[in-house]
């Protein structure tokens, strides 16, 4: 089985996460939308949070996708893969709010008949029922950045203790590039 995820060696990553909650609250109506995952204008986020371009910079990422994962309190994501889940997609997943306590949970899905569909926003994903045979592999609590597999299957289970709402960040970049087909591609990381 390849990897499916791998914390970074970030040293201190909470201003940079104080500084994408912020931008989150001033400028999107992320808090407010319905939707779990959301596109974010990358440009736009970027003009907001130096500190997260000094970041990528210096590990010479360029990003090619960034979205907010909105869980609410006491409610967990479906299992489900990204896209399609033919190809491996690996991304940074940062905690933003609320993710201290929740788990991430990779499942093996015993009976592989996922229904492809699209959210009201238009991302398209995997979903299966709870009902499905599934076996849990792994699962990570999100408490530092993190590389993730988003096309293995997985759900998001956020801290019952928690009243708020769990927010966590990805980055994506070129889906050609080896970092985003394999973890094993990422080596070297320091901030």
């Amino acid at each position: 089985m390849r990897p499916t995820y791998k914390f970074l060696d970030i040293v201190d990553h909470r201003p940079i996460s104080d500084e994408v909650y912020d931008y989150l609250v001033k400028h999107t109506d992320v808090l407010t939308s319905k939707n779990y995952y959301v596109d974010l204008p990358i440009r736009h986020l970027l003009s907001y949070c130096p500190l997260l371009v000094e970041f990528l910079q210096n590990q010479q990422l360029v990003p090619r996708m960034m979205a907010a994962i909105v869980c609410p309190a006491n409610k967990n994501l479906k299992i489900h893969r990204d896209n399609d889940g033919v190809n491996p997609f690996v991304r940074i997943l940062w905690p933003i709010i609320n993710c201290q306590g929740s788990k991430t949970k990779i499942w093996q899905m015993l009976d592989n008949s996922g229904e492809l569909v699209s959210d009201p926003n238009g991302i398209i994903h995997t979903e299966y029922s709870e009902n499905q045979k599934r076996e849990l592999i792994d699962e990570f609590e999100l408490v530092s950045p993190v590389l993730f597999d988003a096309s293995c299957v997985h759900s998001v289970h956020p801290n019952p203790k928690l009243s708020g709402r769990r927010i966590s960040f990805t980055i994506g970049f070129d889906r050609d590039l080896s970092i985003s087909k394999s973890i094993k591609a990422w080596f070297g990381f320091r901030r």
